[in-house]
């Protein structure tokens, strides 16, 4: 995995990647290349990441989420909507 950003409790991290192939993408939302780019937004409570996946899902159906709590233990995931 990615190393992320410290995290607080009630802190979480939000990865995302192409549903298609499964890179990771930056959050900018272009494939993720080890030498630049961070991957990981952060966000202070789960309602808010939430509701970024929601709008962003809106927008783009082929990006894959994955929600990581302060220790970095998969919270929740959510597949590409194209494919679901």
């Amino acid at each position: 995995m990615i190393e992320g950003p410290t995290l607080k409790e009630g802190q979480f991290a939000l990865l995302m990647c192409d549903g298609a192939t499964g890179h990771v993408l930056t959050t900018e939302g272009e494939v993720y290349l080890s030498t630049k780019g961070s991957v990981y937004l952060v966000f202070e409570g789960i309602t808010s990441v939430r509701k970024y996946i929601k709008t962003t899902q809106e927008e783009n159906n082929t990006v894959e989420f994955s929600i990581y709590d302060h220790k970095y233990e998969l919270v929740e995931f959510y597949k590409a909507l194209k494919w679901v």
